[in-house]
């Protein structure tokens, strides 16, 4: 009779059944897509920006068939916008941003960049045709934007030239 018989152990049989899973399953990981962020100058990956950013990619613009900034928008927390005469013109982020065409602020405090440019304060709804991705910073930006970008700033991003 042997003294290491399998069955006399079954703790052993357990805990190296359970190291053999575990470094399978390390070699098994899969890498998570990395965004990347145009609206501080350069790009730069998600996890690396110091502010809350949302970022609506291609993929989401086209399953949600948006013609419109505003179609958009709906899917971006804390974001909400107000409408003038016909188009929803006037966003606000976090509650802070123009009501109406009738109280104009002296700056505009949701800044709207499309591919840098300044769009703030005209009160135009973009259209995304073209555009790669939205992304939405939340909270002060006034010392990479300037004063119109007290609540936020909204940045398209248009796709490259093919």
């Amino acid at each position: 009779m042997s003294r290491h018989s399998p069955s006399k152990h079954p703790l052993s049989i357990a805990i190296t059944s359970a190291l053999l899973g575990c470094s399978l399953s390390a070699q098994a990981q899969t890498t998570i897509e990395e965004v990347i962020v145009n609206a501080d100058f350069r790009g730069s990956s998600l996890e690396s920006l110091p502010t809350s950013v949302t970022v609506l990619d291609e993929q989401l613009i086209a399953s949600r068939n948006a013609l419109h900034l505003e179609d958009i928008l709906l899917s971006a927390p804390n974001v909400n916008f107000a409408a003038g005469s016909s188009r929803a013109r006037f966003y606000q982020i976090r509650g802070i941003g123009e009501r109406s065409q009738y109280t104009a602020p002296l700056n505009s405090s949701v800044g709207v960049l499309i591919d840098g440019v300044d769009f703030s304060g005209i009160g135009a709804a973009a259209m995304l045709y073209d555009v790669e991705q939205v992304e939405i910073l939340m909270g002060p930006q006034g010392t990479r934007y300037g004063s119109n970008a007290l609540a936020g700033l909204i940045n398209l991003q248009s796709r490259a030239p093919t």
